[in-house]
This record gives structure tokens, sequence and C-alpha cells, in this order.
């Protein structure tokens, strides 16, 4: 989100106009704002802005082998959450290891290890089965959506996909 105000408030020597930046998006990663001896700070009070002190990103795992699809999940997703991807089950597993993850979004057919594999791994684990995992496939047939589903799937989201679609599915789970 990018927000401009013009003008905010006069001032002596011009006007004073107001950015706002919403910096978890922009910078992709968690910050605390200190707003102690901003000189402007009753000017963003009188405004109605309300600035957090802890903010923090959503970050969402995308395992997909194709890199087209990696991307337009990236820039779709990038306005509601800090994206990660892999680009196959094996390396995706490994980053929800090392890395906390809020939610991932999973292909099934993948080489080195399927979609279902990587769910069936992370149900298993006890640091891992609570982490949302939505399948993103282009199996549509209801016998892999129900079996995904069964094994612990929150979701299962068809290609070809809207993407006004994924995105309210992702903020559901999120």
């Amino acid at each position: 989100m990018c927000e401009i105000s013009i003008p905010l408030k006069p001032l002596p020597d011009g006007m004073l106009f107001l950015l706002v930046l919403d910096l978890p998006r922009v910078l992709g990663t968690s910050f605390n704002l200190d707003n102690t001896g901003d000189e402007h700070n009753g000017i963003l009070q009188e405004a109605g802005d309300k600035v957090s002190s802890d903010v923090q990103v959503k970050k969402v795992l995308v395992i997909d082998d194709d890199p087209f699809t990696l991307e337009l999940l990236r820039k779709m997703l990038r306005s509601i959450c800090n994206v990660i991807t892999a680009t196959n089950g094996v390396d995706g597993l490994e980053i929800i290891e090392t890395s906390d993850i809020d939610l991932v979004l999973l292909d099934w057919m993948m080489p080195e290890m399927d979609g279902l594999s990587v769910l069936i791994n992370l149900m298993s684990k006890e640091e891992t089965k609570d982490v949302p995992v939505l399948f993103i496939s282009s199996k549509t047939d209801q016998t892999s959506i129900d079996r995904a589903l069964s094994v612990g799937a929150k979701d299962y989201i068809t290609k070809p996909f809207r993407k006004k679609d994924l995105i309210n599915t992702v903020q559901e789970h999120l």
C-alpha cells in the first residue's frame, strides 16, 4: 500500500504531505517503529493515523517446480505476505525446518518429492503439523482433492485460478 494525502497541513514555509508506506510489505520483514522525538508525531495523530509499534509480516512458503508459477504467485501475494519459494519438496521441507512459516502453498506434481509426500511429512511432525497447507495444483479430480484434504491440507486450489480467489483463500488461512 502506498498512500499520499495532499495537502495534510500548511506549514510556514510550505505544505506538509504525508506518504504512508506499508513497510512490512516493502521490506519483507518485521520491524519496530519508535516515534518518540518525531516533530510531526502530533500531526500524524491529528490525521488519525495509527502506527503500530510491532508489525509482523506473515510468511508464506510456495513449493512448486514451475518457475513461472512461483513468480506469478509471488507477484499476486506480495501485497498480503512475504513469499518464500522452493522448487521441490525436499528444499521446501528444509526451509520449513529453518524458518518460521505461517502457511504453505504446495503443488502436487514435483520431482524428488511430490506434494502429498511433503504434506504427510509435515503432518507427522509436532513442530509442523499446525502449519496450514493449501494445495495449488492442476490435479482437479475429486479423488486427489479428497486425498489431500484427508491427509491434512486445509484447502485445495485448482489451476488455473483467479487472483481474487487465491488471495481470499490465503488470507482466510493466515
